[in-house]
């Protein structure tokens, strides 16, 4: 039942979850800079707090329990940090997959606005023409 620890336990993966832990922290306070410049400028949209919020609810957390479990090391702590690991990799992923998606539909919206525009022009035009016959 008593197992010695092991303190070579997963030397590589000690290492990319300290790395990873930090550059997920690193993520979740640079997700803070919009917001502490939205409440200094009293024009300052609300709507720049979100990303620090949902950031505080992922990216702090898991960021905490994959430095935490590089920087202490053993088995159980190494278990949760690949497990906040492959969580961080699938959430980086959803929000990259977002992304996509948004600059996709942000080009599709101005080819189809490059199309009615000269459509637009043209009948702007008659209609200037027509009110210039009227009078």
């Amino acid at each position: 039942m008593d197992q010695a620890p092991d303190e070579t336990s997963w030397p590589r993966l000690r290492v990319l979850a300290l790395v990873a832990g930090v550059i997920m922290l690193a993520l979740w306070a640079w997700s803070l800079v919009p917001a502490i410049a939205a409440l200094r400028d009293p024009r300052g949209d609300p709507f720049e707090l979100i990303p620090a919020f949902w950031a505080s609810l992922t990216a702090l957390p898991l960021g905490l329990i994959c430095s935490w479990g590089g920087l202490r090391g053993g088995e159980q702590r190494l278990r949760r940090a690949r497990t906040a690991l492959i969580i961080a990799a699938v959430l980086c992923a959803i929000v990259a997959l977002l992304e996509i998606v948004r600059r996709m539909s942000e080009t599709e919206v101005a080819k189809r606005r490059k199309r009615q525009l000269p459509a637009i022009e043209t009948s702007h035009r008659r209609q200037s023409a027509n009110r210039g016959s009227c009078w």
